[in-house]
Order: C-alpha cells, then structure tokens, then sequence
C-alpha cells in the first residue's frame, strides 16, 4: 500500500544526484546497509525516504541477489542530466509518480481523481482523501493520511530561499509550478492547483508522457479531451488548460522529428503520435541537448 512510506519527508535539494551516483555501489548493495546514510550527508530516516522517492520516480529498481540498479531511465539522467538542471527531468519523475496508483496513492488521488481545484487541507485529510481510500477497499490510519497530504504539500511548495546561498531543505519540484498553499477570507489555508506552463514542465516531458501513454495503451490516436481530462496524462498530472495544452500540441506539430499529427473530423480533435518508444525518445533529445550545449561552449 503506498501510504506514508516516505518518512514525512518531500525530495531536498541533490537528494537525487546523490541516489544516481550512488544506488549501483558495492555491486548494488549501497541501500542496504541502512548505515550509509552517513556517507551522504542525510539523517537515518531521510535516507530510507531517498530510497521510496528513487523507487517511486522510477530510477531505481530491484535487481538479483536485492541489490539494486539504476532504470533505463535512471541511467539516460545519470548521464545526461546527473544534476538535474533540466525542468524536464522533473516533470517525468513528476508524472512517473502521479501515475502509480499502487505506490503513490495520495498523488495519484490528488492530481487525477481529485476535481477541486482549491481545498482547504482540513477537507483533504477529514473527507475527501478518506472518502477515496474507503471507496478503494482500504483503510489507512488518518496519522498516515495527514503525514502524506502534509509531504505532497511541502514536495512543490518549499522553494529556495534566494538570500541563502546555503539552502538545501528546499523542494527543486516547486519550479514546476503545480500546487500553491492560500490563505482563504476566513482565514483558512487552502490547497490550490495551479496551472502550469508548457516552458515551466518542458516539452520533452510532454513528448514523453504521450508517447508512454500510447505505449502502456496501445493506443496511438488520443482525442484532445482526452489529453484534458483523462487519467495521467496533461490535464490532471500537470493542470493543464485547453489553451496551453494547444500551445503545446502545435509545437510538437511542429518537430522535425518525429511529430505528431493533428486530426480534425468530425468535430472530434484528436492527434496521432509516432510509434517510438518513450525512453528512446528522451535518450536521444537528452543526448542532441548535450552535443548542442557542447558545440556552444566549444565555439566561445
């Protein structure tokens, strides 16, 4: 059940540089010795929760003998984006989240199933998450509910302190812009989804969350109301309207590689995407970013 298996505590700052570099230690045992905590600078406990957040991104997994490895998209961040300087990166470790609704429950609840835009967080924690939990067959203890709406908070609201270079408790998935914390008239602290932009989530990661989408589906046409409203894909997982989810649509029209295709009939937009994999997908943008990035330095 994926309640509460974080510890209270939301990703701080290199927490994942640190995992990536890290996980594939002596031959894959690294996390294993609850111990190594020390070797990274973290408290005990901080270090059980690198290891859920590392499992529930998708970075990690188990392999032979329990030890463990690096996914193949833990290996294409390790090598193109080892510190995590590219929206992108946390948009798909965002998404990867989100949408596991055995390991992730409370985000995946919040951002898929949940339609209030704004909530106050006593509604969260004493109707509506309780409420869901129940219908679902389960129990979960409220403590535990509490401690996972009060860590989804935290996870994209703690900012950095821009007058404290040495700030390292902030969250770097508040750059993407998804959930605010609001005073209401009556005082109360509400909950709010806010909308996020094309250039705050990166259009790679929209790229990729279609094309896993088409994958895990099987299915390569997807209507526009869809990409809006259904399960794990923009509308929900990022807040997307119809506009910027159109902003987005024309842009990846637009590629010269690999485009989608726009379909008008019927009064039905629906749009058609290349049956590539996602993870080669991003492989290969990461890489031509890099070659990019490179050829600049060279040429100053």
């Amino acid at each position: 059940m994926g309640f509460s298996q974080h510890q209270s505590f939301y990703i701080r700052y290199k927490w994942i540089t640190k995992a990536l570099k890290s996980i594939e230690l002596d031959e894959g045992k690294f996390f294993n010795d609850n111990n190594n905590y020390l070797k990274l600078g973290i408290g005990k406990n901080m270090f059980t929760s690198m290891k859920y957040w590392v499992f529930a991104m998708k970075l990690a997994e188990k392999s032979t003998n329990n030890c463990y490895k690096l996914t193949e998209l833990g290996n294409i961040i390790k090598k193109y984006d080892i510190n995590c300087l590219k929206n992108d990166t946390f948009s798909i470790m965002h998404y990867n989240i989100c949408s596991d609704a055995k390991n992730s429950e409370t985000w995946y609840w919040f951002f898929n199933v949940l339609k209030s835009n704004v909530i106050t967080k006593d509604s969260l924690i004493n109707s509506l998450l309780p409420s869901w939990v129940e219908s679902q067959g389960k129990k979960v203890s409220p403590k535990s509910l509490k401690r996972d709406i009060e860590c989804l908070i935290q996870f994209y609201t703690v900012s950095e302190n821009p007058h404290d270079p040495e700030d390292t408790i902030f969250s770097e998935f508040s750059k993407l812009g998804l959930v605010q914390e609001i005073r209401m008239p009556d005082g109360n602290r509400a909950i709010k989804k806010t909308r996020s932009s094309v250039e705050k989530i990166g259009i790679n990661a929209l790229m990729y969350v279609l094309l896993d989408y088409c994958t895990n589906n099987n299915q390569y046409i997807i209507s526009v109301d869809d990409i809006l409203n259904g399960y794990n894909l923009w509308g929900k997982i990022f807040n997307f309207d119809k506009q910027t989810s159109m902003e987005a649509l024309n842009i990846l029209s637009l590629q010269k590689e690999n485009p989608i295709i726009f379909n008008r009939t019927s009064n039905l937009d629906t749009i058609q995407c290349p049956k590539i994999d996602p993870l080669s997908f991003l492989r290969d943008r990461y890489k031509k970013e890099e070659e990019y990035e490179n050829s600049i330095q060279i040429q100053h």
